[in-house]
């Protein structure tokens, strides 16, 4: 069995965007969610009301990441993550979505390379991917820069 090799993408605003609204946009079985992206692709999703401003968003997001800024802490839920590849979305792509404590924050990862999704080296690649976006988190959590929100997508169309 050959080693598994890839590439980790450095996500951009723009591909940022692109992804999440493929993800919200249009599915019934999601409700009407606002997010926040952060630099590193890290996502804070809110159905909540009462959220009626880009700021307002923003602010909400930020406060979610309170806490992540010290990286994470072995043997607590600050160190769990969850690997969901996004194979039915991204067919011919290799995108991660990688589930944290907090049900409503996210770490978005794609892998280059040609790299699709495969079954049988999904262990291998799932955790180094869960760790990468473990790692986007804390950067996220520490800068605080904001790349995006469901507010500037609706806006653009």
């Amino acid at each position: 069995m050959s080693a598994d090799t890839f590439t980790l993408i450095t996500p951009t605003p723009d591909l940022l965007r692109s992804r999440l609204s493929a993800i919200f946009h249009p599915k019934p079985h999601i409700p009407d969610a606002d997010w926040v992206v952060f630099e590193h692709g890290t996502v804070v999703i809110t159905t909540a009301d009462p959220i009626t401003t880009r700021d307002s968003l923003i602010s909400f997001a930020k406060t979610q990441l309170q806490g992540y800024e010290h990286g994470p802490i072995a043997g607590t839920p600050l160190g769990d993550f969850n690997c969901l590849p996004q194979n039915s979305t991204f067919p011919d792509d290799s995108v991660w979505m990688i589930q944290f404590d907090k049900d409503n924050v996210f770490a978005l990862v794609e892998l280059g390379g040609g790299v699709g999704y495969d079954e049988e080296r999904w262990g291998a690649r799932s955790l180094r991917v869960g760790l990468e976006g473990r790692e986007r988190r804390t950067l996220d959590a520490q800068g605080l820069n904001v790349v995006g929100t469901s507010r500037d997508d609706v806006a653009a169309r």
